[in-house]
């Protein structure tokens, strides 16, 4: 089985159907991540996915800005 957009794409309809709405982002990516290796574990493929978790010291590794913005507004 090849990985590819298109079975990303498929992956992601099936999954918008499961779950239309996520709590946050990393919900989602969660969601995505074990549904890939619930996928490939049928094909007996090895699949080993890591999830990015922004370290509250690495500004640089942010992924919203504004997100940064309100959660140092919250904290303060």
């Amino acid at each position: 089985m090849e990985f590819n957009e298109k079975e990303i794409n498929k992956l992601m309809k099936r999954l918008s159907k499961k779950r239309p709405v996520f709590d946050s982002e990393d919900d989602f990516k969660f969601s995505l991540a074990w549904l890939i290796k619930e996928k490939y574990k049928k094909y007996k493929d090895n699949v080993e996915i890591r999830l990015e978790k922004k370290m509250d010291n690495n500004k640089d590794a942010s992924s919203s800005e504004a997100g940064d913005k309100k959660k140092k507004k919250s904290k303060d």
